[in-house]
């Protein structure tokens, strides 16, 4: 590796059959984060006997000295069991599900805008153009004073429940009040909601005349057309020959989006990309088509430990082919393959039935022996030094060497894809306390910009903002890449400003991962001399 200095137990919760909705292949990053789904479309039913956990809640219900929630209950068990499982085998409940849908399917119902819950009044940050929100005139800085008949201002809601109310999934048409700054009369404005389209591939561009950018944020029903008419776009446009894909904090989605996008990058038909298998599943191969409409030249990949799950099929397929260059730090480490059935109260479970492999037969999955451990691994990555590039945590497990199919390079299972080029992480700040810092930003430049006091943006703007604003959260005493944080308060603006691609144009100056790939395609040589 050359090294540079720069995610038999149904029926008895819930007399009813389950259908099997799709074959998964998820990662859970957090506590907080729900699994991204990859699926395969598949039908079927699963049946079985009314078992001893519905029998013992109903005898408890019908036994207990108080009143008893039973499908509370039942959903604690269900869930107590899925966690004794594996990480990745898990219930949803109905609101969560609905949730991951939306996010997967790639649209909800609603109005259009981003927002700040500050000081106890929703804030317009962002109206999505041709939105239902652009059309009707709501303005970036408007303070939602009341949504239909209800007041949110003012009033200590809880934000997650104000956002539920410009969801509106089941109105036709919304009254929203709002308070305009400069203007004293409140205006009242009927919003008609329809479907708003989440794109999964929000930022594609021309870094160089011969080189494209896209960054994929999540595999949904949508991303292998958003990726293919933005690589449309570009080649056909500006003769772009080698292309850069970004899969950093990437944590999966629909396995035949990813397979298909995969299936674009190579020439030659039947070649394999990754098949799936487990003790009850038997061997699923997917291999290229032979039938890719754009013709690329070289290609580099950028993984980080947030690669997960669809992101480690791309990058241990184009690692195993030496189809191009890996770069970056170990991926996330989730091989797992689950499969979704359906309940009758609308939730779902997930149960892991097989692991995937990549073409040379490794297995992505990193252990699960002990779940604490695993769950804790990407905080250990950062306090055992791995992510900024300790030999001692960075040394690869040898009993389980692969080989590439072409170069015959040794690459290695069992924990995730690790990089052919190393890129570590900024040592100048902790993983939890930059988070925390950086979370703040996006408030300090809208609230600087509805202060009309966009030139005052800066570090020690930022740093002051906290100390006023921001009570415990003081960097004058922390050691920090003064530069880069500019970088980010910068890029934000930009975001605020015109969106997602214009906020990655900025970060993307000077990405050592991004430079990496620059410095590959103008080396003018082949993948093994590169690495050599």
């Amino acid at each position: 590796m050359k090294t540079n200095t720069r995610y038999e137990i149904w029926q008895p919760f819930l007399l009813a059959a389950m259908v099997v909705v799709g074959m998964l292949v998820g990662v859970k990053m957090n506590d907080g984060d729900l699994d991204f789904i990859e699926a395969v479309d598949v039908e079927g039913n699963l049946a079985g006997p009314v078992g001893r956990v519905e029998e013992i809640v109903r005898f408890i219900e019908s036994k207990y000295v108080d009143s008893l929630d039973s499908d509370a209950i039942l959903e604690s068990a269900i869930r107590d069991i899925m966690d004794d499982l594996d990480p990745h085998s898990i219930y949803l409940s109905e609101a969560q599900l609905k949730g991951i849908s939306e996010q997967m399917n790639g649209f909800y119902r609603g109005i259009g805008v981003e927002s700040f819950y500050i000081n106890d009044t929703l804030r317009i940050s962002r109206v999505i153009k041709g939105s239902p929100a652009d059309k009707t005139g709501i303005q970036p800085f408007d303070k939602i004073i009341a949504i239909g008949d209800s007041v949110v201002a003012g009033v200590n809601k809880e934000y997650s429940e104000i956002r539920e109310f410009l969801r509106a999934d089941q109105v036709e048409q919304l009254k929203v009040t709002i308070k305009r700054p400069g203007q004293e009369d409140i205006i009242e404005s009927i919003i008609l909601p329809d479907d708003i389209n989440i794109q999964s591939s929000k930022v594609a561009y021309e870094i160089d005349d011969d080189i494209a950018y896209i960054k994929i944020d999540r595999f949904s029903s949508n991303t292998y057309k958003e990726f293919m008419d933005a690589l449309e776009r570009m080649i056909e446009d500006h003769q772009t020959r080698h292309l850069i894909i970004d899969l950093r904090d990437n944590p999966g989605g629909y396995l035949p989006e990813t397979v298909n996008i995969l299936s674009q990058l190579f020439n030659e038909k039947g070649r394999l990309l990754v098949y799936t298998q487990g003790k009850n599943e038997s061997k699923v191969e997917y291999k290229t088509t032979g039938k890719n409409f754009f013709p690329v030249d070289q290609i580099a990949v950028l993984i980080d430990e947030g690669s997960a799950s669809g992101s480690e099929i791309i990058a241990g397929a184009i690692q195993d082919w030496d189809r191009g260059l890996i770069i970056g730090r170990r991926s996330f480490g989730k091989g797992l393959v689950q499969e979704q059935y359906s309940l009758r109260n609308g939730g779902a479970i997930r149960l892991t039935i097989s692991r995937y492999y990549t073409p040379t037969g490794r297995s992505i999955q990193k252990p699960y022996d002990d779940l604490k451990d695993y769950d804790n691994d990407i905080y250990d990555r950062y306090s055992n030094g791995e992510v900024y590039g300790s030999e001692e945590s960075t040394a690869v497990n040898d009993s389980m060497v692969y080989y590439t199919n072409l170069l015959r390079r040794p690459v290695y299972g069992g924990g995730g894809i690790i990089p052919d080029v190393f890129i570590p992480a900024d040592s100048t700040m902790s993983l939890a306390h930059s988070e925390a810092i950086f979370s703040y930003i996006p408030e300090y430049v809208y609230l600087t910009r509805e202060r009309k006091q966009s030139q005052e943006l800066s570090v020690s703007g930022f740093r002051s903002f906290l100390s006023d604003e921001k009570e415990g959260q003081d960097i004058n005493n922390l050691t920090i890449n003064e530069s880069f944080l500019l970088k980010k308060i910068q890029s934000e603006l930009k975001y605020q400003l015109q969106g997602e691609q214009a906020r990655d144009s900025v970060m993307n100056i000077g990405d050592p991962f991004i430079d990496e790939a620059i410095n590959y395609f103008r080396s003018d040589t082949d993948l093994k001399k590169y690495l050599n």
